[in-house]
């Protein structure tokens, strides 16, 4: 599978697929360039030069525990945009854009590594500046 990803264009390692994949579909949902692999702090620009990070996750439907998505280790980036998606299939449960600093404010810090992390309620929207990206799932659960 990762061999036909990679031909495609739409993963650049053999690492896991899931973060190449969720970079790729927040670019080509909003446009703008995908960052360099070396690049830190953040996954892609968008065409007004706001600089983006992905986290993405898969999870269990079924599963209503929290789910943390991976840590931050930087903030240099304009956007957070977090992908929820479905362990079995890849299909996209939910996807938020949030700003710079809302994601430093609900991160909850990791001891060993010292980066900060955000669980999938964190990121669910609420009062201020989320917004859903065009690629939500019409089933989105509660």
């Amino acid at each position: 599978m990762v061999d036909e990803l990679l031909r495609r264009g739409i993963v650049r390692t053999w690492n896991s697929p899931l973060g190449d994949l969720d970079g790729w579909i927040a670019f080509r949902a909003s446009g703008g360039g995908l960052a360099s692999n070396s690049e830190k702090g953040y996954d892609l620009s968008w065409n007004d030069g706001e600089r983006v990070q992905v986290k993405g996750r898969l999870v269990d439907r079924a599963d209503r525990r929290l789910q943390p998505f991976s840590a931050f280790r930087s903030w240099a980036f304009d956007i957070a945009v977090f992908v929820l998606s479905c362990v079995r299939t890849y299909d996209i449960i939910w996807a938020r854009e949030r700003i710079h600093f809302e994601p430093e404010q609900f991160a909850r810090r990791v001891e060993h590594a010292n980066p900060r992390q955000c669980s999938s309620d964190a990121s669910r929207p609420r009062a201020g500046t989320c917004r859903m990206l065009a690629l939500d799932s019409p089933d989105e659960p509660g």
